[in-house]
């Protein structure tokens, strides 16, 4: 039995469902709702979210497997749109990353040695676009001025509450999933 657990942000990480086999579907769909500012802005165009995947056992703490990162710059630079009735909504963008084992399964062997353990399918996207912040604006003050005066109610600066964008990141499933170093 498996599961895997998403780091984003500054949010408490987040679980999948337990699944078995080497092909475990997971479905699970993780939303992060964040205040829009120019901190924020900079952290989707220069991050990554973790992945780790794990093997659940009965005597109480999962087993780390390996992980992955997921390129956030994505969400911002490769943003998509798609046409609808009432207005433009982004893309949902589709990566198939490879799982690196843990440095407890592979010991000693060096990084170029290390064969992955398959890969895992997720989808992500930014619920709200924020590419036209960059479009229109050439430094970090004007970012951060639209972002204030835009991220308010009514846009009007100084307001108490701020508005926030919600990231959606989903768990797919895992491809040919195996453990090839030591018993599993």
């Amino acid at each position: 039995m498996t599961l895997v657990t998403v780091d984003f942000y500054d949010h408490a990480t987040k679980t999948t469902e337990l699944t078995q086999g080497y092909k475990p579907q997971y479905k699970s769909q993780f939303s992060f709702r964040s205040e829009m500012n120019s901190f924020y802005v900079e952290y989707l165009s220069k991050s990554k979210a973790s992945l780790e995947v794990h093997l659940a056992n009965g005597s109480g703490k999962p087993i780390k497997l390996g992980a992955c990162d997921i390129l956030l710059s994505e969400l911002v630079f490769g943003e998509r749109f798609i046409a609808d009735s009432l207005a433009s909504k982004t893309a949902v963008i589709e990566q198939h990353l490879n799982i690196i084992p843990d440095s407890a399964l592979t010991g000693s062997l060096s990084q170029a040695a290390v064969k992955s353990l398959g890969s895992i399918k997720i989808k992500m996207r930014l619920r709200k676009p924020i590419q036209e912040i960059y479009r229109f604006h050439n430094n970090v003050t004007d970012i951060k001025n639209t972002t204030r005066a835009a991220g308010t109610a009514a846009g009007k600066p100084g307001s108490d509450t701020q508005a926030k964008k919600l990231v959606t990141i989903q768990v797919v499933a895992c491809k040919d999933l195996s453990v090839a170093y030591g018993s599993s």
